[in-house]
């Protein structure tokens, strides 16, 4: 019963931490939250070309930093050079 209410509260710290994060996030400018991340985060974007598709890499910003032939090389480059690939939903 003890381990469970340990488990219960740290789950409710985790939410609070979570939501505290959130809120400042909301709070940023969005030049803010570009340099944020500038320099960790990167995504990695399907285009089209003649020859079919690849995966340019783009910082934080939206600048394009490379293209790859395939989407497993493009996370490769970023994990090289540092770089955490994020998601864009």
């Amino acid at each position: 019963m003890l381990t469970l209410q340990k488990s219960l509260k740290g789950v409710l710290a985790m939410d609070e931490k979570r939501d505290e994060a959130h809120t400042s996030l909301k709070a940023l400018s969005p030049q803010d939250f570009l340099q944020a991340g500038l320099h960790q985060v990167a995504y990695i974007k399907p285009v089209q070309f003649q020859d079919g598709e690849k995966f340019a890499i783009h910082s934080a910003d939206g600048k394009q930093i490379s293209v790859n032939e395939s989407y497993p090389s493009a996370v490769q480059t970023l994990q090289t050079h540092n770089l955490v690939p994020v998601t864009l939903h």
